[in-house]
């Protein structure tokens, strides 16, 4: 990672983070909105707009920003009092000695295991499904700071991780690793059934664009949960079964609609072509994904989690 390029975002400061949102927060605000417009600038006009690294730096450290703006104003995290709302029971804060526990591959396969407390106390079942996913299952038994297993998703396949801390994904470098790795397997799944169907995009501009629409959908969800946990729990004091339903209709749906319709704009802009042939290529991809994660996505995953303090202390 080039020390011109990444440093000064990933190191921003509350100043230079709150001087940035007006250009940013345009762009942001531009690509929801009308993101086959925003596209089409984008790809005509590149010198116009900021570098992928200074947008999935800025998104980073605002986000960030966010998430401790709220806890030092309410005097908890965000996800502290979505779990509480939802009726999950709070776990200790116990801070333990892992040293000797390094991260490990422990599964791979296209069943996703559930991971709660069911009647056996242990896994309560196994489905398909399709996607991106970033999860700590055991995270609600075991806290944060405690390494454990740790799930990620590309299409249909879905990977397993042992002895990660959800603390760590925290890092600014580890976000900004994995901004890079989904951003490069989603383009190897998609690209070349796109080019198939007749998308003119090269590589590059592909690679650009598939990081951009991650930042933006992390910034995204980001501040529907911020804005979730803020109206239903802080201010309509809301718990359990309407907790639930509020957050469904509140938070989930809305964030998925504009995220999909966001998607839809501006990868079919980008190829220049339908949204049907979008669709197609997106099923070709998730078929893709089933050779391509474990042969891309797994060792460069497993190199960033493993390596964690190395590449920190890299940047």
């Amino acid at each position: 990672m080039p020390e011109d390029a990444a440093s000064p975002m990933l190191r921003a400061g509350l100043g230079d983070v709150l001087s940035h949102i007006p250009d940013f927060g345009r762009d942001f605000l531009k690509f929801l909105l009308h993101p086959r417009s925003f596209v089409s600038e984008w790809k005509n006009f590149p010198l116009q707009h900021h570098s992928i690294l200074e947008v999935v730096g800025w998104t980073i450290a605002f986000v960030a920003l966010l998430f401790n703006l709220y806890k030092l104003a309410f005097r908890s995290s965000w996800l502290t009092k979505m779990l509480r709302a939802a009726g999950v029971p709070e776990t200790p804060d116990v801070t333990k000695d892992f040293d000797t526990a390094k991260p490990r591959l422990v599964g791979i396969g296209v069943m996703e295991k559930q991971f709660g407390q069911g009647a056996a106390g242990s896994s309560v079942g196994a489905f398909i499904n399709f996607g991106l996913e970033i999860s700590f299952p055991e995270a609600v038994a075991k806290g944060t700071n405690e390494p454990q297993i740790l799930c990620m998703q590309t299409g249909f396949v879905k990977v397993y991780f042992a002895n990660v801390a959800p603390d760590a994904f925290g890092s600014h470098v580890v976000q900004t690793l994995f901004f890079g790795i989904y951003s490069l397997v989603t383009v190897f799944c998609l690209h070349v059934p796109a080019v198939w169907l007749g998308g003119t995009a090269s590589f590059q501009t592909a690679f650009n664009m598939v990081a951009l629409f991650y930042a933006y959908l992390f910034l995204l969800v980001s501040l529907f949960a911020v804005a979730g946990v803020l109206l239903c729990v802080d201010i309509l004091r809301l718990n359990k079964v309407r907790f639930h339903l509020a957050w469904v209709v509140l938070v989930v749906a809305p964030a998925f609609v504009l995220a999909f319709r966001c998607f839809l704009g501006s990868f079919s802009q980008l190829y220049n072509f339908s949204i049907t042939r979008l669709l197609l290529a997106t099923c070709a991809g998730g078929i893709a994904s089933l050779a391509l994660t474990p042969l891309v996505f797994v060792p460069l995953a497993f190199l960033a989690i493993r390596f964690k303090d190395y590449w920190e202390a890299l940047v």
